[in-house]
Parts: structure tokens; C-alpha cells; sequence
């Protein structure tokens, strides 16, 4: 007795939002005996307080680990994040 557990949730507010996707890299690396495509991509979001890297992203039914949420400001009207796809949390 006595274990923790970790699990994913939705936001509260607005769980599905607009997003500008765009690809920046990929490569291939080795994980436990095989080869695993990575792949790094922008997503633009209107600005929210409520993102950070503890958040994943659900795109086209693939899961994004958040990797940098880059803030300009409260004021900003868009909001960018460095996701990564491929690679388990």
C-alpha cells in the first residue's frame, strides 16, 4: 500500500482549440532494442494561463509531450509551444 499513480486529464475550460501546427525537425533514435522516430513541431495557440510543460497536446490522434510553452507577455495574443512527438512522457 501506500503507491502514487500519474494520469492524464483535460483542461477545464476550452479543452479543443484552434492551433497553427507546423514541423521543425525529426530524427530517429534507439529505444530499448529498436529504432523510434521523434519529431519536434510548433503549435500557435491563442494565448491562455492555464498551458504548461506538465500538459501534452492531442493532435490528430497522436500525443504531444509539451516541451516549451514560450510566453510573450499577458497581453500576447498568441501563445507558442514546442511539442515533441515519438517519444513517451
Amino acid at each position: 500500500g501506500g503507491g502514487s499513480t500519474e494520469t492524464w486529464g483535460n483542461l477545464a475550460v476550452d479543452p479543443t482549440v484552434w492551433a497553427s501546427v507546423k514541423p521543425m525537425t525529426g530524427s530517429e533514435i534507439m529505444r530499448e532494442g529498436g529504432d523510434v522516430a521523434v519529431a519536434m513541431y510548433r503549435f500557435i495557440i491563442r494565448n491562455r494561463s492555464d498551458l504548461d510543460e506538465r500538459f501534452r497536446i492531442v493532435w490528430e490522434g497522436s500525443s504531444y509531450n509539451i516541451r516549451q510553452v514560450q510566453r510573450e507577455g499577458g497581453r500576447a495574443l498568441y501563445l507558442t509551444i514546442i511539442a515533441e512527438r515519438g517519444v513517451p512522457t
